[in-house]
């Protein structure tokens, strides 16, 4: 008992001072995510009709070295989730032909906290590193955007449904990156795909086969300190 006590201390030693002594940095990211949706079975149906939605996207991440190679990082990211459906015919007015079109979109605010393990790979004179991770998402607001397209765009209403939709949701993340020095950091660019592991809506009267998935690219900065 008294040895196991030992290198407990020791371990315990030994990872203090390795987290005192790494090397940490701080990374801000701006860019653009493209959202949507996975359907099963009969809402398969909507893919005819289905859009994605673009939006903004932001980043702030803390990571840590664990050695040249590997790093751990976590934060808080921000952006709009979710997808549409929209559906055109096209009528003859006064004997011309004018497209009338009806889109429904789900509206989601998210506030994601990741976390992430990066790989640096040695295969460029630039940096290039992979990433894999998940965490957990926040939904913000969530609401159904209606509206008309008639020559212009005539906006319906707007349907909260908190009483719907999941207050979050579990996610898995994969991604590459490329980075290069750039005065006392580091300027970098990133592509990632990012897919749920839950139903936008699950409970006892409504369980829809609905999962988020995205594509963000961005590009951001990156300090040591």
């Amino acid at each position: 008992m008294k040895g196991l006590k030992i290198f407990l201390i020791s371990v315990f030693t030994i990872l203090s001072s390795s987290l005192i002594y790494a090397q940490y940095d701080i990374n801000f990211k701006y860019g653009a995510h493209i959202s949507s949706v996975n359907t099963q079975g009969a809402l398969d149906a909507i893919d005819a009709v289905k859009t994605p939605i673009l939006s903004h996207f932001v980043e702030t991440m803390v990571g840590i070295d664990i050695n040249p190679s590997l790093n751990i990082s976590t934060g808080v990211s921000y952006k709009k989730k979710g997808f549409g459906l929209e559906y055109t015919i096209e009528e003859t007015i006064l004997g011309v032909k004018v497209p009338l079109g009806i889109r429904a979109e789900l509206d989601v605010k998210a506030v994601s906290i990741p976390l992430r393990i990066k790989y640096r790979l040695p295969i460029s004179q630039l940096e290039t590193y992979g990433f894999i991770g998940g965490g957990y998402t926040f939904h913000l607001n969530p609401k159904i955007n209606t509206s008309a397209n008639i020559i212009g765009d005539i906006e319906i209403a707007n349907i909260p449904t908190n009483n719907i939709i999941n207050d979050g949701e579990t996610f898995g993340q994969i991604g590459l990156g490329l980075s290069t020095n750039a005065g006392p950091g580091k300027f970098f660019g990133e592509v990632s795909y990012e897919h749920s592991f839950q139903n936008y809506a699950s409970n006892l009267l409504l369980d829809l086969p609905i999962r988020n998935k995205g594509i963000t690219v961005g590009v951001g900065y990156s300090m040591p300190f």
